[in-house]
């Protein structure tokens, strides 16, 4: 049974959808770009047909993958977020099913360093074909951005200039 999405979230005055809601403010328009890069690799390769996501978040690549007819299970270790499955990548347990491609955006750097390993390892047992994973990246950025419109003539110009990340291998 499908549970009418505002009445998930307790009505449109309730914190819970004003905290889901806060995704489309303004400032957190430049965030819709990583939103398209974890999901366009997942709808545009046509031999990803199921995926399993750890820390699934505000549901919006499984509603975009089920959209296009992807069988989609998400994992995440609080409710909050209505995920298929209430559980944390390490205790949620192999039961023999594999899927197209696993992934996890921005989601392991909330567990211990030291379990990255075992946590990969684990999330390889599901998949049978691609696991797909993004972490942040702390390094120093600056992006400039033009854009004139015109009638018939539209000119765009858009750079990014990223610098000094710290990739050590070293505990945070």
């Amino acid at each position: 049974m499908k549970v009418n999405p505002i009445r998930r979230y307790g009505g449109k005055d309730s914190d819970a959808y004003r905290y889901f809601a806060n995704d489309f403010l303004p400032i957190r328009k430049r965030h819709w770009p990583s939103i398209w890069l974890q999901a366009a690799p997942i709808i545009m390769t046509p031999d990803i047909l199921s995926v399993l996501e750890f820390g699934g978040g505000r549901d919006v690549t499984r509603s975009l993958a089920r959209h296009f007819g992807i069988e989609y299970k998400s994992i995440d270790i609080s409710d909050r977020f209505f995920p298929d499955v209430q559980s944390s990548i390490a205790d949620y347990p192999f039961d023999g099913k594999t899927y197209d491609l696993v992934c996890s955006f921005e989601c392991l750097e909330h567990n211990p360093w030291n379990e990255t390993v075992e946590l990969l390892a684990h999330m390889i047992r599901f998949t049978h074909r691609y696991l797909y994973l993004s972490v942040p990246y702390s390094g120093g950025w600056f992006s400039f951005s033009f854009s004139l419109r015109l009638p018939k003539i539209h000119v765009s110009i858009s750079s990014r200039i990223v610098w000094g990340a710290d990739i050590s291998m070293s505990n945070p």
